[in-house]
């Protein structure tokens, strides 16, 4: 989309998508006159939440409902008018997101990668606790060591 088709969508509900830190449903807030431009987003609900777990990296946040989200970082980001104005919390997204990994994954790695399985298990545990965290008490820590199994 182009910076003057954006303006035209201030305060409606539009999608954006951030690559590996999410897709979320929001209210536009602004559009930036600067170059690059950027976007605002009240974020409404979460398409896709961030890839916690990529490459080895384990500290993406992503975005919560209720949150101003900025496109200014993300150069390749996609926005587009909103479908729907609401997406799903962003535990439930995780969740869903985390259930499509752990199944696709097992059928491919089989038993010859167990490591991997248990690597991908305890981070997903990680990034979960830490979001229940963050509904408690408002602070999203990720603590990737809580992902470790207990023995």
């Amino acid at each position: 989309m182009k910076r003057d088709e954006a303006e035209k969508l201030v305060g409606q509900s539009v999608q954006v998508w951030l690559g590996a830190d999410g897709e979320y449903v929001g209210r536009l807030l602004s559009v930036s006159d600067d170059a690059p431009w950027a976007v605002r987003i009240k974020v409404t609900g979460v398409v896709e939440p961030a890839r916690h777990f990529d490459q080895g990296v384990l500290s993406r946040r992503g975005w919560r409902e209720g949150e101003v989200c900025s496109t200014r970082g993300f150069p390749q980001f996609r926005l587009s008018p909103a479908a729907s104005p609401h997406g799903t919390s962003y535990l439930a997204a995780l969740q869903q997101q985390l259930s499509r990994q752990v199944s696709t994954h097992a059928g491919i790695l089989g038993a010859s990668c167990t490591w991997l399985q248990e690597a991908m298990a305890n981070a997903a545990r990680a990034v979960l606790m830490a979001e229940e965290r963050r509904i408690r008490t408002g602070v999203w820590l990720l603590i990737p060591e809580e992902g470790a199994p207990a023995f």
